[in-house]
């Protein structure tokens, strides 16, 4: 993570911190929570403010990976579809790039040689 990052994760965790004890040392009415908890809600508004485009930018990149980590699941399934291969068989393709539709097919044809076969097998 970034220095930005660590120190806004750091505020955060620190305002949330006295957030607990506030809680803590509030007594069973809650007298005197109101100003203090209003101070604690706008540090950790002001907080979020100065961080927003770091937040942003996380938030993109986790969109980025969970996208790129979907579409790569559903390439892989795909390719060891059109080849039937069953999940019983994809220990077999752990080192080949399910991506690369030549690699897989050398693969197949690789084990179909060796006499490794499997029903639906083209």
């Amino acid at each position: 993570m970034s220095d930005e990052t660590d120190a806004y994760l750091a505020e955060l965790e620190a305002a949330e911190a006295e957030a607990a004890g506030l809680l803590e040392a509030a007594g069973p009415d809650g007298a005197d929570l109101d100003q203090r908890a209003s101070a604690v809600i706008r540090q950790l508004r002001a907080a979020a403010k100065r961080h927003r485009r770091e937040v942003d930018r996380i938030r993109d990149e986790a969109r980025t990976e969970a996208r790129q980590e979907l579409i790569r699941e559903r390439q892989t399934e795909a390719a060891y579809r059109r080849l039937s291969v069953p999940p019983s068989a994809r220990v077999l393709f752990q080192d080949v790039d399910p991506t690369d539709p030549a690699a897989m097919q050398a693969r197949a044809d690789e084990l179909r040689e060796a006499g490794v076969a499997w029903p639906g097998q083209p």
